[in-house]
């Protein structure tokens, strides 16, 4: 009981420090505004066409851009673990009665909350921009947000057993821009599956992208002819997978740390 508990509060602390981290100056929200902003308007510019169809068009892209953020979150989480590592944090909480997955439990928690206030804000934009945004009734919305959160909770415990895997913190970079360029170039992010190359529609069909991509675009009436549920439950088991991988090997930290 005693652990479960200072393991709760661990989890708490860590997820409090990187939303200190992220949020606490008013340089880093200006730049995670703007940062957020100008992706909405670049892939915009790039990617619209001229059939005068530019807000459907941009709606249609929301999603994709919201997943790229929960792709990034690999980056994100494997970079955070190699600094608890380096500034010894790990250390620091494994000396305590807390169980080492409690660290990756924080950095999730607040990566997903970062995520989603950048989601709201490309909402928001959107709906500044965009003359009316089409929505599907609340059990849609409800699963395009449960979507959001399992992708944010995917690429995020990947990134962390890309920092297990790897303790070089060049090595682990590699590896995640590697993966995070393959996600995004071999999903429905910013295309349609007839659009993706011939070559990737394989990786396409079966890429996590792909499905919180269609999950979220049920909830804007965007694929409102498709089963809504399917998805979202492939992209449940396919979290499930990689979140209780990373839950075990998040142990081998212990091992490491006392090296």
């Amino acid at each position: 009981m005693t652990s479960m508990l200072t393991s709760w509060w661990a989890t708490i602390a860590v997820a409090r420090q990187d939303l200190r981290e992220s949020f606490g100056q008013a340089t880093s929200v200006v730049a995670m505004l703007f940062s957020t902003c100008m992706s909405l308007i670049i892939v915009a510019l790039v990617l619209s066409d001229n059939s005068g169809q530019a807000g459907a068009r941009l709606v249609y892209l929301f999603p994709g851009m919201v997943s790229v953020l929960s792709v990034n979150g690999l980056s994100a989480i494997s970079s955070r673990i190699q600094s608890d590592r380096q500034r010894g944090t790990l250390v620091m909480l494994l000396l305590s009665r807390s169980v080492p997955p409690a660290i990756l439990a924080g950095h999730l928690a607040s990566l997903v909350v970062q995520v989603m206030i950048q989601g709201i804000i490309l909402f928001g934009v959107i709906t500044l921009l965009v003359s009316r945004v089409a929505v599907g009734d609340p059990v849609a919305i409800m699963g395009g947000v449960a979507a959001l959160v399992l992708g944010v909770v995917l690429y995020g415990s990947l990134g962390a057993l890309i920092a297990i895997a790897n303790p070089a913190p060049a090595m682990s970079q590699i590896l995640s821009m590697v993966i995070m360029s393959i996600s995004v170039i071999a999903s429905t992010a910013y295309f349609t599956i007839e659009r993706v190359p011939h070559q990737l529609r394989g990786i396409a069909g079966i890429n996590p992208v792909s499905y919180l991509c269609r999950a979220m675009r049920v909830a804007f009436c965007l694929e409102c002819e498709a089963p809504m549920w399917r998805p979202l439950l492939v992209l449940a088991a396919q979290t499930v997978l990689v979140f209780g991988l990373a839950w075990y090997f998040m142990r081998r930290i212990e091992i490491r740390a006392d090296g």
